[in-house]
Formats: C-alpha cells, structure tokens, sequence
C-alpha cells in the first residue's frame, strides 16, 4: 500500500494519515457501497495505540490507551458473529465509553488547567462535543440497526482517536 488512508464512508471523504496509525491496521474500504472489515487475522491489532500517540503526559497517555481499548471492544462485538442480538453489549460499550471519557476529559481538562494552557477552551468544546455525540446515539435504532450503528461507533472514535489525539491532545505535552 502507498501511504495511508482514512475512508469516511458516510461522508465520501478520505484523507492521508501518519505511518503506523490505527486506521492502516483496520483497513476500512469501499466496494459497491458496502464495507469490508479485514478480520484480525488479516490486520492484527484493530486498535493499538502506539508511540506516535504519546503525548507525554502519562496520566492522559495511560487515559487514551483505555479508549483505544474501549474501541477494540467495539470492534471485537462487530465482528463476534456469535452474538446474533448485540443490544446489551452495545449498550454496555456506550455506558463504558460515556463514563470514561467524562473522567477522562475532567483530568485532562484538570492538567490543562494546571499548566495553564492556552487552548484549553478549543478542547473543551471538543469534548463536550464528543459526549453530546454519544448522548444523542438513540437506543431504539441501536436495538433495529446494530451493526450500522456499531459502524457509525467506530467510524466516530477511529476519527476522533486519530485527529484529536494527533492534532489536539499531543500539543499538551509539548
């Protein structure tokens, strides 16, 4: 593969990413409007996070290998054809990750605070931002379109763990 790429399904878009970054290991790509997820097997790791998401700063590092975590599990139940009925999982996910972040954001809205950063206010919208997103996801489509809306998970946090972490959170550490 030449140089890696990032697929945004729902909106037709793509963009280059970074050597090594979760998204060459997911492998997302398009043929007739489906979506092929290559198995682990083939792609190893779904969601690692690696020294290029290091910011520095050992608590929100130690905080952002959780939600690398947290989004493997999202990805693990996806694939798992032995769970037919994924509801109760993916309202778990969904609970797990709303809660998580929230103590995640507070601490490092807490270190930001601390050092006195000067963008602290960009991410605070950011944040809030993600948790009025994962507030708004309506269980009852959940329950009719469990793997669409598994898609639109991990299509969400594989964007966010890319570009705010990349983009937002490494300047922290700097």
């Amino acid at each position: 593969m030449v140089g890696s790429f990032y697929w945004n399904w729902q909106q037709n878009t793509a963009w280059k990413l970074p050597d090594n970054s979760i998204c060459v290991k997911l492998r997302l790509y398009i043929k007739t409007n489906n979506i092929r997820l290559f198995t682990k097997k083939e792609c190893g790791n779904m969601y690692e996070f690696t020294e290029e998401y290091v910011t520095g700063v050992p608590l929100i590092d130690a905080e952002h290998k959780e939600l690398f975590r947290i989004a493997g599990e999202a990805y693990n139940l996806l694939m798992n054809e032995f769970i037919p009925d994924k509801y109760d999982n993916i309202s778990a996910i969904l609970n797990e990750l709303r809660n998580y972040t929230k103590k995640h954001f507070k601490d490092e809205e807490d270190y930001m605070n601390s050092i006195q950063y000067k963008r602290m206010f960009t991410q605070k919208i950011e944040h809030e931002a993600f948790i009025e997103k994962l507030d708004s996801i309506d269980m009852d489509d959940v329950d009719e379109n469990q793997k669409a809306v598994l898609l639109d998970l991990l299509d969400f946090l594989l964007n966010w763990l890319i570009h705010h972490i990349l983009e937002k959170d490494k300047l922290i550490g700097q």
